[in-house]
């Protein structure tokens, strides 16, 4: 749903089924709200996840910590919108990569890409 849009409230899923299929054999959609998602959804860990809902600090913030630890180690995140117009995106994109797990991986218009590192960082410890 777009309900974070000022535009009128709709229903994305088809169109995102049709945009979507020339992969939907290494896609899962999972359709919930993300504050609903858990392990138990998943058949494992993910590989990519791609953050694009309410651009609002908090709500991108609670998007990266839900969806944070249930990425593999080398798998992505995604975030649409980093740009001015959104400044909660990059303030969780910076913090993201200010913790030493998480590698900018990509960037493209206003599309960005992070990559959880292979290893945790305790303190100043890489473990």
């Amino acid at each position: 749903m777009n309900d974070a849009m000022p535009d009128a409230r709709q229903d994305n899923y088809c169109q995102f089924i049709e945009n979507t299929k020339a992969f939907a054999d290494m896609i899962t959609p999972i359709r919930k709200r993300s504050e609903s998602l858990s392990r138990s959804d998943l058949d494992g860990e993910l590989d990519l996840a791609f953050i694009d809902g309410d651009h609002d600090e908090e709500a991108v913030r609670s998007d990266f910590g839900r969806v944070s630890e249930l990425i593999k180690p080398g798998g992505v995140v995604a975030f649409h919108d980093l740009n001015s117009y959104h400044p909660g995106v990059g303030i969780v994109v910076g913090e993201a990569l200010a913790s030493g797990n998480w590698r900018l991986a990509g960037y493209v218009d206003s599309l960005a890409w992070i990559r959880k590192t292979k290893w945790r960082q305790i303190g100043s410890v890489l473990e």
